[in-house]
């Protein structure tokens, strides 16, 4: 009996409403086609349209009746939630109150999920596709080649611009980083620290509301397409102006067993000498100082945007030296105090 009640509740109850479900939709559409015709008034050989059965798969028809007892328990839960806060009390029955906790538990699911997928999949995708459009003159393409490459390879195209987003937006994430290093904390404030101890990224998709995220996306958007197009675009088209030789690049991966490029080959040997060496992190750090020192004085925000030596915090060695200079000058007071008290008892 049980497994009786189970198969029925789980799969007839569900697979006999989605039948009736769509099979009303069927009707509805035929009655607004006879509808129109008789509207219309034009009088057709064959007379009005005929009724036509669609033919649905099990999977479809089985969809359809859950989303319809989903979308009945939502609508019930909904009108009795209006009910109560005109009232001025609470669900009126346990049943109810259970009924709405799950509703509350689903929609958060249903929104970290999107979240996520927004944040993680599609924005991704859009920076490598705004990339790939910066960079056409880089190998000679149009955007009738992208396109052309997307209808033919839907997932790959997708799946390769995702990649691209994604390392373009570690770059940028470490970009910030040092700029952080380098500005005064209140100037990228409305970028999120990930260093932060007290940043919650999971507990902020849960806790904070939709109109916010979808801000900060706008916000992000904001920052990346004119970084992008200041960093790939603007150099390509100087470089395809002034230097037209160099462009386009090719790129040849039909072997890559058997031809390895010099140049690959060359940088794999020297890079990590290089970086070393050379230090391209503190090379870097120091041109963009120079570059905001000089940007700052001309627009008079060098104040404002670069930390002076007193706000500067102490290296850890100049901490430890300080905390043990604080000791000792401690334990010279404490020896001064002895010594007076000595003296003072050898006088008494």
């Amino acid at each position: 009996i049980f497994n009786a009640l189970f198969i029925a509740v789980i799969t007839l109850v569900p697979f006999t409403l989605g039948r009736v479900v769509l099979s009303l939709k069927e009707s509805l559409v035929w009655l607004i086609a006879r509808r129109n015709f008789i509207a219309t008034g034009v009088s057709a050989p064959g007379g009005p349209p005929p009724q036509r059965h669609a033919e649905y798969g099990d999977v479809v028809i089985l969809l359809t009746g859950y989303a319809s007892i989903l979308a009945s328990l939502l609508i019930l839960v909904i009108s009795s939630l209006v009910l109560s806060q005109r009232n001025g009390v609470g669900p009126p029955s346990p049943m109810l109150r259970q009924v709405v906790v799950v509703m509350r538990y689903i929609g958060v699911m249903i929104k970290v999920c999107l979240l996520l997928g927004l944040e993680l999949i599609i924005f991704p995708t859009g920076c490598g596709w705004w990339l790939d459009l910066c960079s056409l003159q880089l190998v000679n393409a149009t955007v009738s080649d992208r396109v052309a490459f997307l209808s033919s390879n839907p997932w790959t195209a997708h799946f390769l611009h995702w990649l691209v987003g994604v390392v373009l937006m570690l770059h940028i994430c470490v970009i910030v980083a040092l700029l952080r290093e380098i500005v005064r904390p209140q100037v990228l404030w409305f970028l999120r620290n990930p260093a932060d101890p007290d940043e919650h990224p999971f507990r902020d998709l849960i806790e904070e509301p939709v109109p916010k995220h979808l801000r900060r996306v706008a916000l992000s958007v904001l920052l990346y397409m004119p970084l992008t197009a200041a960093f790939v675009y603007c150099p390509v088209t100087l470089t395809r102006l002034f230097v037209p030789s160099i462009l386009p690049v090719h790129v040849s991966l039909h072997n890559p067993y058997r031809e390895i490029p010099f140049e690959v080959l060359l940088m794999q040997i020297t890079l990590p000498f290089a970086v070393e060496h050379f230090r391209p992190k503190d090379t870097f750090k120091r041109i963009l100082y120079g570059w905001l020192k000089i940007a700052g004085d001309l627009t008079g925000l060098t104040k404002r945007m670069l930390p002076t030596p007193a706000d500067v915090p102490m290296s850890a060695a100049a901490a430890v030296q300080e905390q043990e200079e604080d000791e000792e000058d401690e334990e010279d007071e404490e020896d001064t105090d002895e010594e007076e008290d000595d003296d003072e008892e050898e006088e008494d």
